[in-house]
């Protein structure tokens, strides 16, 4: 753990001293602990309790979670949804009740056609739905209203004629805090 106490400067600043001094603060501060600042002291868990410091805090300006990243396209023929990523863990209470989610899916029909790609939550509840006809590669993006409790998220995809491939290359959740 590291220590924060004062002491008395030494008569010449040294690199080394300097990168002692840096390193001490970095690890009191990551490691944040009421023992790591001596009295007069800091009471830590008045400032900080466990896995309660909301995004908001930190004034991000957004942040991506990926859902599916490929290099290959990956196409369906399925008229019924399909998964096509894995889980992502929605945590309400992580991200604050001021923040935006959005759904971002780069992908569509190959030939002419619709594709549809969903978001699904808790028991396959589904959170949104977005259509496209634009053929090859398109980024969509749509905002979502957020789920208001814990729950892993989920995209599936599917094409509206069996005889079309629907394609997804990419997808994310973006969260602005």
């Amino acid at each position: 753990m590291g220590h924060l106490a004062s002491s008395r400067p030494p008569e010449r600043y040294s690199a080394t001293f300097i990168r002692a001094l840096v390193e001490r603060i970095r690890t009191a501060f990551n490691f944040l602990d009421e023992s790591n600042f001596p009295a007069p002291g800091l009471n830590a868990s008045a400032i900080l309790q466990p896995r309660t410091l909301s995004t908001d805090t930190l004034m991000q300006g957004e942040f991506h979670l990926p859902l599916v990243g490929l290099a290959n396209i990956f196409t369906t023929t399925s008229t019924t949804f399909v998964d096509c990523s894995p889980f992502a863990l929605w945590n309400p209470l992580a991200w604050g009740a001021q923040s935006s989610l959005w759904l971002e899916v780069t992908g569509g029909p190959q030939t002419a056609g619709t594709a549809e790609f969903r978001l699904v939550g808790a028991a396959g509840a589904n959170i949104v739905t977005l259509p496209t006809s634009a053929v090859g590669n398109t980024r969509l993006l749509v905002q979502v209203t957020k789920p208001s409790t814990l729950q892993n998220l989920s995209l599936q995809m599917r094409t509206t004629n069996g005889a079309v491939q629907a394609g997804i290359r990419g997808a994310k959740l973006i969260v602005i805090p």
